[in-house]
């Protein structure tokens, strides 16, 4: 029997957004994210980050993109994305075959994996 889907965990650079946020200031967001994200939300599917980037600048252009108020527990920083799904994992009190990760580089995938 297949899991539900509980929680979907965005990376940022080049999947939420196009651009890489700490080598460029003309980042934009991904075609329709807003509304995306506005559906998950209705849907009662919770959102989260796991992203190798500077936490302070996310959150900074989270809120300058107006969708900072969507993610809960977001773990931005530099160490291995699976311990963050693991620390969402856990906050959230969710397994983690109930997790959506997406990512556009097939090493973060596969290191999750």
């Amino acid at each position: 029997m297949a899991k539900q889907i509980k929680c979907v965990v965005w990376d940022l650079d080049h999947t939420l957004w196009d651009g890489i946020l700490l080598e460029s200031d003309e980042l934009t967001l991904k075609p329709s994210m807003k509304e995306v994200l506005t559906e998950l939300d209705e849907r009662g599917i919770l959102l989260s980050i796991a992203s190798r980037n500077d936490e302070a600048a996310v959150k900074e252009k989270l809120s300058a993109f107006g969708i900072d108020h969507f993610f809960l527990y977001p773990e931005i920083h530099w160490n291995a994305k699976s311990s963050s799904l693991q620390r969402i994992s856990e906050r959230l009190n969710i397994h983690k075959d109930t997790i959506l990760f997406i990512d556009d580089q097939p090493f973060e995938r596969e290191e999750v994996k």
